[in-house]
């Protein structure tokens, strides 16, 4: 299935010339001008926003940037920026790193690479395979577990910055976050409320892990039914058989 980007950019019609490039990765393309109303009649169309930016910084500009940088903080939508080293520091003043997934000067990137690098992260695997997104500072339980279940699953291990989360969990069927975890409060609140999010839209699965078996116990007497949590003291092949026979193929 294609995915579906809106470009928005200064006199999109000089740009045509990409369209090529995005249907060689399946990706549909909707052209904008740079205009909040141009945004607005396509976003709830699109999966993705590709702002392309200006040679000069004018009254829209600002404009255009609290637009983005508000809807990528109400809505489920990855938002990559392209343009000069100088306009892209301008629009980090309007828009903060953790909200843009892909971020490419222009002079050190070719349009080819660009789109290919956007494609890689909208793909879902070959076989179509569910997505577990596992999240922890230490990555090497969860690299453990995600072995033990690749044939069932797309794996993706991931340490807990809010871009990256943001970004693989668009195509995240299954989200198994360690509760210990350091990230800031504010971050943490933004990652939840994008879950919560997608959890209206589609069936993804929410689950914790604990350092601990005592703070796998706490959070199972708090959150009830709702959530399920384990504990990395239980044996990480027992985890895996339970994620497989609960969430793997049998059970679409």
């Amino acid at each position: 299935m294609a995915y579906s980007l809106a470009v928005v950019a200064k006199e999109p019609k000089r740009l045509f010339g990409w369209i090529e490039q995005f249907m060689k990765r399946r990706i549909t393309t909707f052209w904008c001008e740079f205009k909040v109303d141009d945004i607005i009649a396509v976003k709830d169309g699109v999966e993705g926003i590709l702002l392309i930016l200006p040679e000069e910084e004018d009254f829209s500009f600002s404009q255009i940037s609290i637009f983005l940088r508000d809807m990528c903080l109400d809505e489920e939508k990855p938002l990559y920026i392209m343009g000069s080293e100088e306009m892209t520091k301008r629009v980090k003043k309007y828009i903060p790193n953790m909200l843009i997934t892909g971020l490419y000067m222009k002079e050190n990137i070719t349009i080819p690479n660009m789109i290919a690098d956007i494609s890689s992260t909208v793909s879902g695997s070959d076989k179509q395979l569910k997505g577990l997104l596992l999240v922890d500072d230490d990555t090497d339980y969860f690299k453990s577990l995600g072995s033990m279940v690749k044939s069932d699953f797309h794996v993706v291990v991931t340490r807990p910055h809010l871009k990256d989360l943001l970004k693989y969990l668009l195509k995240s069927d299954i989200v198994i976050i360690n509760i210990n975890m350091n990230m800031p409060i504010i971050e943490q609140a933004i990652m939840f409320d994008a879950i919560r999010k997608k959890q209206r839209k589609s069936s993804v699965k929410l689950m914790f892990i604990a350092n601990r078996r005592e703070d796998q116990e706490n959070i199972n007497l708090i959150i009830a039914d709702s959530v399920l949590c384990f504990s990395k003291e239980t044996e990480v092949n027992k985890v895996a058989y339970y994620i497989k026979t609960h969430y793997g193929d049998q059970n679409r």
